[in-house]
C-alpha cells in the first residue's frame, strides 16, 4: 500500500494506525488538523528505525518529523516494501 491509499483509507479517522511495512519497519503516518502538516504533506513519528535522509523535518530527536511533503513520505514508505499491514495496538521494538 503507498502513503497517499493509506491516508484515503484512514481519511476519517482523527488518530491512523501504526504503518508497518514489508520489511517490518513501522512509523505513525498523520495528517489532520491535530498535526504538523497541510495539504501536501504529513507527520511522521516513531520510526522504528532512524531516517537520517529526513532529518531537515525532525523534531524532538529524530522522533517527529513534521511538514513531510508527501513525496518525500512516498520514497520512505517505498524503501521499505510499501506498507504491508496497519496495527492500532503496536508498541513499537
Amino acid at each position: 500500500m503507498t502513503v497517499k491509499e493509506f491516508l484515503r483509507i484512514f481519511k476519517n479517522q482523527k488518530i491512523k494506525p501504526i504503518a508497518i511495512c514489508k520489511d517490518d519497519f513501522n512509523i505513525s503516518i498523520q495528517n489532520s488538523e491535530n498535526y504538523a502538516c497541510d495539504e501536501k504533506s504529513v507527520e511522521l513519528g516513531y520510526p522504528s528505525n532512524s531516517i537520517p535522509e529526513l532529518s531537515k523535518y525532525s523534531k524532538y530527536n529524530g522522533t517527529i518529523f513534521n511538514f513531510v511533503p508527501l513525496d518525500e513520505a512516498e520514497k520512505l514508505i517505498q524503501k521499505h516494501g510499501g506498507i504491508e499491514f496497519v496495527d492500532y495496538q503496536y508498541k513499537g521494538q
